[in-house]
């Protein structure tokens, strides 16, 4: 029975392992490849990523109403106790704020640079594309 439940716990830290890896074609965000502007695929807006920690929106930014225009990110090490800068980007809003892990995202940035994926907790993941 021990001998059961040793490998049922090494088994769990496998696939948590397995789970943080990165995926084929991409990379781990870093600060030196997250600055610059990045159009979203599905609203046409142009998050801009200034590489002092800033963030701005410029185009459609429907969102604005509700959290308010983007105001920062920054690297996130509380989001996932793997995390690597900047395995986790927060992101921070003019009218809203957040805690724990609500706020964090994902980030990775395809191979030839010019794909950004955020993806958060529970949603679909934002994909822009570098301008």
């Amino acid at each position: 029975m021990r001998v059961l439940r040793q490998g049922v716990w090494l088994g769990l830290v496998a696939l948590l392992l397995a789970g943080c890896a990165t995926q084929p074609g991409v990379e781990r965000c870093r600060e030196e490849s997250l600055p610059g502007r990045w159009l979203a695929e599905s609203s046409g807006n142009v998050w801009v990523f200034h590489p002092d920690g800033t963030l701005s929106c410029e185009g459609p930014c429907r969102f604005t109403a509700v959290i308010g225009e983007p105001v920062a990110w920054a690297y996130e090490p509380n989001a996932n106790v793997w995390s690597r800068p900047l395995d986790y980007i927060r992101l921070t809003f003019a009218k809203a704020s957040f805690d724990g892990v609500f706020g964090s995202f994902q980030c990775y940035i395809e191979k030839d640079g010019n794909r950004l994926r955020l993806q958060p907790a529970d949603e679909p993941a934002m994909v822009f594309v570098r301008q």
